[in-house]
Protein backbone atom coordinates (compact mmCIF):
# COMPACT_ATOMS: atom_id res chain seq x y z
CA UNK A 1 0.00 0.00 0.00
CA UNK A 2 1.43 3.30 -0.90
CA UNK A 3 2.04 5.62 2.02
CA UNK A 4 1.79 9.21 2.06
CA UNK A 5 3.65 11.42 4.41
CA UNK A 6 2.67 14.98 5.34
CA UNK A 7 5.53 16.77 6.79
CA UNK A 8 4.65 20.04 8.84
CA UNK A 9 6.64 22.97 8.49
CA UNK A 10 6.55 25.13 11.42
CA UNK A 11 4.30 28.26 11.56
CA UNK A 12 2.15 26.47 8.40
CA UNK A 13 0.18 23.67 8.36
CA UNK A 14 0.04 21.07 6.22
CA UNK A 15 -3.05 21.86 4.20
CA UNK A 16 -2.44 25.62 3.64
CA UNK A 17 -2.19 26.67 0.01
CA UNK A 18 1.39 28.33 -1.01
CA UNK A 19 1.56 31.93 -0.89
CA UNK A 20 1.46 33.88 -4.39
CA UNK A 21 4.70 33.48 -6.07
CA UNK A 22 7.51 36.19 -5.11
CA UNK A 23 7.70 39.57 -7.30
CA UNK A 24 10.82 40.19 -9.18
CA UNK A 25 11.83 43.48 -9.26
CA UNK A 26 13.61 44.17 -12.61
CA UNK A 27 16.81 45.18 -13.25
CA UNK A 28 18.87 48.10 -14.81
CA UNK A 29 20.00 45.86 -17.95
CA UNK A 30 18.98 47.57 -20.87
CA UNK A 31 16.08 45.55 -22.54
CA UNK A 32 17.04 43.44 -25.53
CA UNK A 33 15.43 44.09 -28.90
CA UNK A 34 16.19 42.75 -32.10
CA UNK A 35 15.23 44.76 -35.45
CA UNK A 36 15.76 43.32 -39.00
CA UNK A 37 16.03 45.40 -42.24
CA UNK A 38 14.91 43.65 -46.05
CA UNK A 39 17.63 46.03 -47.81
CA UNK A 40 16.33 45.01 -51.26
CA UNK A 41 12.92 46.31 -50.19
CA UNK A 42 13.58 48.95 -47.80
CA UNK A 43 16.51 50.59 -49.10
CA UNK A 44 15.36 52.22 -52.14
CA UNK A 45 12.75 54.33 -50.16
CA UNK A 46 15.05 55.28 -47.29
CA UNK A 47 17.97 56.41 -48.70
CA UNK A 48 16.98 56.70 -52.57
CA UNK A 49 13.44 57.52 -52.99
CA UNK A 50 14.17 58.59 -56.51
CA UNK A 51 15.08 55.61 -58.19
CA UNK A 52 12.18 53.50 -57.59
CA UNK A 53 11.03 50.80 -59.91
CA UNK A 54 9.51 46.91 -59.52
CA UNK A 55 10.10 43.73 -60.82
CA UNK A 56 13.45 42.91 -59.53
CA UNK A 57 13.94 38.97 -58.61
CA UNK A 58 12.75 38.59 -55.22
CA UNK A 59 15.59 37.86 -52.64
CA UNK A 60 18.12 38.18 -55.42
CA UNK A 61 22.13 37.98 -53.80
CA UNK A 62 24.87 38.18 -56.24
CA UNK A 63 28.55 36.51 -55.73
CA UNK A 64 29.33 38.96 -52.85
CA UNK A 65 25.68 38.08 -51.02
CA UNK A 66 24.50 41.51 -51.96
CA UNK A 67 20.92 42.39 -53.34
CA UNK A 68 19.84 45.07 -55.68
CA UNK A 69 20.11 47.79 -53.35
CA UNK A 70 23.68 47.87 -53.47
CA UNK A 71 23.88 48.61 -56.88
CA UNK A 72 21.17 51.31 -55.91
CA UNK A 73 23.56 52.92 -54.00
CA UNK A 74 26.88 52.22 -56.16
CA UNK A 75 26.34 52.74 -59.81
CA UNK A 76 23.68 54.77 -62.20
CA UNK A 77 20.70 53.82 -63.24
CA UNK A 78 20.85 51.10 -65.62
CA UNK A 79 24.32 49.50 -64.00
CA UNK A 80 26.63 50.69 -66.44
CA UNK A 81 29.55 49.83 -64.45
CA UNK A 82 28.91 47.11 -62.15
CA UNK A 83 25.80 45.42 -63.81
CA UNK A 84 27.71 42.84 -65.42
CA UNK A 85 29.46 41.93 -62.39
CA UNK A 86 29.52 39.79 -59.66
CA UNK A 87 27.53 36.46 -60.84
CA UNK A 88 26.13 34.11 -58.53
CA UNK A 89 24.38 31.28 -58.67
CA UNK A 90 21.48 33.59 -59.65
CA UNK A 91 23.08 35.23 -62.39
CA UNK A 92 24.49 38.76 -62.74
CA UNK A 93 21.92 42.26 -61.48
CA UNK A 94 21.28 42.91 -64.69
CA UNK A 95 19.45 39.68 -65.40
CA UNK A 96 17.87 40.32 -62.33
CA UNK A 97 17.57 43.95 -60.53
CA UNK A 98 14.81 46.42 -62.27
CA UNK A 99 16.95 49.59 -61.64
CA UNK A 100 19.81 48.10 -63.75
CA UNK A 101 17.12 47.55 -66.79
CA UNK A 102 16.52 51.36 -66.40
CA UNK A 103 18.04 53.84 -68.91
CA UNK A 104 17.33 57.13 -67.32
CA UNK A 105 15.94 58.03 -63.89
CA UNK A 106 12.52 57.85 -63.93
CA UNK A 107 11.69 60.42 -61.41
CA UNK A 108 14.66 61.81 -59.56
CA UNK A 109 14.39 65.65 -60.31
CA UNK A 110 18.07 66.22 -59.59
CA UNK A 111 19.20 64.02 -62.38
CA UNK A 112 18.13 64.70 -65.83
CA UNK A 113 19.80 61.39 -67.63
CA UNK A 114 22.71 58.87 -67.25
CA UNK A 115 25.82 60.68 -68.05
CA UNK A 116 27.48 59.61 -71.17
CA UNK A 117 30.64 57.79 -70.91
CA UNK A 118 33.29 58.74 -73.39
CA UNK A 119 35.03 55.74 -74.33
CA UNK A 120 39.13 55.91 -73.58
CA UNK A 121 40.81 56.74 -76.74
CA UNK A 122 42.02 53.50 -78.18
CA UNK A 123 46.03 53.42 -78.22
CA UNK A 124 47.42 52.36 -82.23
CA UNK A 125 48.56 49.35 -82.65
CA UNK A 126 51.80 49.33 -83.21
CA UNK A 127 52.87 45.78 -84.64
CA UNK A 128 51.17 42.15 -85.14
CA UNK A 129 51.82 38.46 -84.37
CA UNK A 130 52.73 39.03 -80.40
CA UNK A 131 52.43 35.57 -78.19
CA UNK A 132 48.77 36.09 -77.44
CA UNK A 133 48.48 36.17 -73.45
CA UNK A 134 51.90 36.69 -73.19
CA UNK A 135 53.59 37.27 -69.40
CA UNK A 136 56.49 37.99 -67.96
CA UNK A 137 58.00 37.27 -64.78
CA UNK A 138 56.06 40.29 -63.51
CA UNK A 139 53.00 39.38 -64.85
CA UNK A 140 53.13 42.06 -67.15
CA UNK A 141 52.66 42.11 -71.18
CA UNK A 142 53.98 43.24 -74.62
CA UNK A 143 52.06 46.74 -73.89
CA UNK A 144 54.89 47.39 -70.75
CA UNK A 145 57.62 47.22 -72.98
CA UNK A 146 55.66 49.30 -76.16
CA UNK A 147 55.44 51.71 -73.56
CA UNK A 148 58.95 51.70 -71.41
CA UNK A 149 60.93 50.68 -74.15
CA UNK A 150 62.52 51.30 -77.10
CA UNK A 151 61.24 49.76 -80.21
CA UNK A 152 63.12 46.33 -80.30
CA UNK A 153 63.32 46.32 -76.78
CA UNK A 154 67.22 46.91 -76.47
CA UNK A 155 67.05 47.70 -72.67
CA UNK A 156 64.33 45.32 -70.97
CA UNK A 157 63.80 42.81 -74.42
CA UNK A 158 65.73 39.64 -72.25
CA UNK A 159 65.10 40.64 -68.89
CA UNK A 160 62.01 39.61 -66.91
CA UNK A 161 61.79 36.19 -68.19
CA UNK A 162 58.65 34.45 -66.70
CA UNK A 163 57.70 30.86 -67.30
CA UNK A 164 56.95 32.12 -71.40
CA UNK A 165 60.12 33.16 -71.95
CA UNK A 166 60.99 36.89 -72.14
CA UNK A 167 59.05 39.42 -74.07
CA UNK A 168 62.09 39.58 -76.83
CA UNK A 169 60.62 35.79 -78.16
CA UNK A 170 56.82 36.93 -78.07
CA UNK A 171 56.58 40.65 -77.99
CA UNK A 172 56.48 41.92 -82.13
CA UNK A 173 57.05 45.37 -80.78
CA UNK A 174 60.47 43.72 -79.54
CA UNK A 175 60.95 41.71 -82.88
CA UNK A 176 60.93 45.24 -84.30
CA UNK A 177 64.19 47.18 -85.78
CA UNK A 178 65.26 49.40 -83.32
CA UNK A 179 64.54 53.19 -83.50
CA UNK A 180 67.01 55.74 -85.00
CA UNK A 181 69.61 56.39 -82.56
CA UNK A 182 69.47 60.00 -81.58
CA UNK A 183 72.67 62.31 -82.38
CA UNK A 184 73.95 62.93 -79.12
CA UNK A 185 74.73 66.62 -77.84
CA UNK A 186 77.86 68.02 -78.06
CA UNK A 187 79.56 68.58 -74.71
CA UNK A 188 82.42 71.26 -74.86
CA UNK A 189 85.80 69.72 -73.47
CA UNK A 190 84.28 65.89 -73.94
CA UNK A 191 84.34 64.13 -76.75
CA UNK A 192 81.52 61.57 -77.36
CA UNK A 193 82.63 58.32 -77.41
CA UNK A 194 79.12 56.07 -77.99
CA UNK A 195 76.55 54.96 -76.63
CA UNK A 196 77.23 52.49 -73.62
CA UNK A 197 79.74 51.92 -71.04
CA UNK A 198 82.91 53.66 -71.48
CA UNK A 199 85.57 51.33 -72.23
CA UNK A 200 89.18 51.35 -72.26
CA UNK A 201 91.55 49.22 -75.09
CA UNK A 202 93.96 48.72 -72.14
CA UNK A 203 91.10 47.22 -69.83
CA UNK A 204 90.11 43.30 -70.77
CA UNK A 205 86.84 43.99 -69.20
CA UNK A 206 83.80 43.93 -71.11
CA UNK A 207 82.15 46.52 -69.47
CA UNK A 208 84.62 48.97 -69.02
CA UNK A 209 84.86 48.32 -65.07
CA UNK A 210 88.97 48.81 -65.10
CA UNK A 211 88.45 52.70 -64.53
CA UNK A 212 88.60 54.13 -61.22
CA UNK A 213 84.82 55.16 -60.59
CA UNK A 214 83.76 58.57 -58.88
CA UNK A 215 79.83 58.07 -58.81
CA UNK A 216 78.36 61.91 -58.79
CA UNK A 217 75.06 61.76 -57.20
CA UNK A 218 74.31 65.37 -57.56
CA UNK A 219 73.82 65.21 -60.89
CA UNK A 220 70.74 64.91 -63.16
CA UNK A 221 71.32 65.44 -66.61
CA UNK A 222 73.92 64.98 -68.52
CA UNK A 223 74.98 68.22 -69.04
CA UNK A 224 75.44 68.37 -65.02
CA UNK A 225 76.79 64.90 -65.02
CA UNK A 226 79.57 66.39 -67.43
CA UNK A 227 80.10 69.73 -65.91
CA UNK A 228 80.69 68.50 -62.47
CA UNK A 229 83.38 65.64 -63.18
CA UNK A 230 85.33 68.32 -65.06
CA UNK A 231 85.14 70.44 -61.79
CA UNK A 232 86.14 68.40 -59.59
CA UNK A 233 88.86 66.34 -61.49
CA UNK A 234 90.16 68.50 -64.79
CA UNK A 235 93.41 69.08 -63.07
CA UNK A 236 93.21 65.27 -62.52
CA UNK A 237 95.88 63.71 -64.77
CA UNK A 238 93.86 60.25 -64.16
CA UNK A 239 90.29 62.00 -65.34
CA UNK A 240 89.48 60.40 -68.25
CA UNK A 241 85.82 61.08 -68.75
CA UNK A 242 82.12 60.45 -67.95
CA UNK A 243 80.06 57.67 -68.44
CA UNK A 244 76.26 59.04 -67.93
CA UNK A 245 73.57 56.02 -67.51
CA UNK A 246 70.21 58.44 -68.18
CA UNK A 247 68.45 59.01 -65.41
CA UNK A 248 70.32 56.64 -62.68
CA UNK A 249 74.00 57.63 -62.24
CA UNK A 250 76.65 59.85 -63.36
CA UNK A 251 80.04 58.29 -63.72
CA UNK A 252 83.40 59.90 -63.39
CA UNK A 253 86.05 58.05 -64.80
CA UNK A 254 89.28 57.94 -63.66
CA UNK A 255 92.90 55.90 -64.48
CA UNK A 256 94.19 53.74 -61.73
CA UNK A 257 97.24 55.05 -60.32
CA UNK A 258 99.53 51.85 -60.28
CA UNK A 259 98.93 51.63 -63.72
CA UNK A 260 101.52 52.75 -66.35
CA UNK A 261 101.46 56.23 -67.53
CA UNK A 262 98.97 56.64 -70.53
CA UNK A 263 97.24 53.67 -69.62
CA UNK A 264 93.04 53.67 -69.59
CA UNK A 265 92.49 56.10 -72.22
CA UNK A 266 88.88 55.73 -73.64
CA UNK A 267 88.83 54.28 -76.91
CA UNK A 268 84.92 53.63 -77.01
CA UNK A 269 81.66 52.25 -75.59
CA UNK A 270 79.89 48.64 -74.74
CA UNK A 271 76.06 48.93 -75.03
CA UNK A 272 75.87 46.40 -72.08
CA UNK A 273 74.12 49.09 -70.26
CA UNK A 274 70.80 50.37 -72.05
CA UNK A 275 70.60 54.24 -71.93
CA UNK A 276 74.29 55.06 -71.26
CA UNK A 277 76.37 57.75 -72.92
CA UNK A 278 80.42 57.40 -72.69
CA UNK A 279 82.34 60.96 -73.27
CA UNK A 280 85.71 61.27 -72.74
CA UNK A 281 87.08 64.22 -71.14
CA UNK A 282 89.35 66.22 -74.02
CA UNK A 283 90.39 69.54 -72.53
CA UNK A 284 94.37 69.42 -72.42
CA UNK A 285 96.22 66.43 -72.94
CA UNK A 286 95.93 64.12 -69.63
CA UNK A 287 97.95 61.24 -70.92
CA UNK A 288 100.93 64.36 -71.77
CA UNK A 289 100.58 65.55 -68.53
CA UNK A 290 100.48 62.08 -66.89
CA UNK A 291 103.50 60.78 -68.62
CA UNK A 292 105.43 64.38 -68.14
CA UNK A 293 105.33 63.50 -64.22
CA UNK A 294 105.77 59.97 -64.57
Amino acid sequence: ALVVVALAVPGRSATEEPSSLPTFTPTSSPTEFSMSMNYDDDYPSAYNPGYTCEGSTPNFKDSYGDGCWWYERNDLPGCPQHGDFYAGPMGTPRENCCYCWMDVPTSAPTISSSPTLTPAPTEPVLCQGSTPNFKDSFGDGCDWYESSDEPGCPHHGNDYEGVMGVANDHCCYCKMSSSPTQTPPDIGDYEFKGHGFCTSGDSEDPFGLGFDIDFHAGASTLEECTSACAAEHSNDPLFRGVTWINPYECLCLKHWEWEEAGAGEITGATDGFGGALCYAFTSGSTTESQESTA
